[in-house]
């Protein structure tokens, strides 16, 4: 494996990620809850420990890393801020509007850290709202 397919792993399993999130989030929002729905209930996380995996080997084959490019500092910062909103979001327990804000914040976190992974720019969506 290569840098590009370590990369294109990395950006698959990122986009499923996103999809399974928002498939459950949908789910969620009709009432369903998606743990028991059978593989819903371990994929997500077995996408995602991949994910994290290719975005470590991603960060040592390029030998770009957290604390040293602002870029990726600014993911790993807001990569556990979309987790625990997107905990929230999920969680059926919590009031439906404490529910709704932590899913309309889990996917402006989503859209910063795809725009700061595409451009390499951690401030280019606070600049464009300037």
């Amino acid at each position: 494996m290569d840098y590009a397919d370590l990369r294109a792993l990395h950006v698959g399993c990122a986009l499923a990620s996103v999809s399974l999130f928002l498939f459950r989030l949908l789910l969620a929002a009709r009432g369903g809850d998606y743990r028991t729905r059978g593989a819903l209930r371990w994929v997500p996380h077995a996408v995602d420990s991949v994910l994290l995996a290719s975005a470590v080997g991603l960060a040592v084959w390029s030998a770009q890393y957290p604390f040293v490019q602002a870029w990726l500092t600014a993911k790993v910062v807001l990569l556990p801020l979309y987790i625990i909103a997107a905990a929230i979001a999920l969680d059926l327990q919590r009031p439906l509007l404490s529910r709704r804000l932590a899913a309309l914040t889990a996917c402006l976190l989503l859209t910063q850290i795809v725009v700061t992974a595409r451009t390499r720019d951690p401030l280019l969506i606070v600049q464009i709202m300037q």
